[in-house]
């Protein structure tokens, strides 16, 4: 199921944000895109979506079937896998305006944004807290 969640404070930039989701025995993702309004307006209303610029970013966390697959090895095969790990994947795509090489600043914008995501949903999957972007 996609969502379309507009911010609370409108800005000038007239943006919302497009979400798809999903849980399964198999893992989670969450994929999401910042798009204008009016774009989203128009492939609403039938209009041709083919001109719509979208960037998704998003997560997914599944299981290690790596260390599962270790973990009956090790057991030598008698069916006790207490090792349960998780792999998290992160995805961003980021337009840049300039040159192609990124400068220094625009790799520290982008290292800030992976560590504070990646942060806050270790904290949410291990202490429980909600996530804060």
């Amino acid at each position: 199921m996609i969502h379309v969640k507009q911010p609370v404070q409108r800005s000038a930039y007239n943006m919302a944000i497009i979400q798809e989701s999903c849980i399964d025995p198999l893992g989670s993702y969450v994929v999401y895109s910042p798009v204008n309004i009016s774009e989203i307006k128009m492939a609403t209303n039938g209009e041709d979506s083919a001109t719509m610029s979208s960037f998704p970013s998003g997560i997914v966390i599944s299981k290690d079937v790596q260390s599962i697959a270790n973990a009956s090895a090790w057991s030598g095969g008698s069916g006790d896998t207490r090792t349960h790990s998780t792999l998290l994947t992160v995805a961003f795509q980021i337009l840049m305006n300039g040159p192609t090489t990124m400068i220094a600043e625009s790799k520290t914008v982008v290292n800030s944004l992976m560590t504070s995501t990646i942060q806050n949903i270790n904290h949410a999957l291990i202490d429980g807290y909600n996530l804060e972007f």
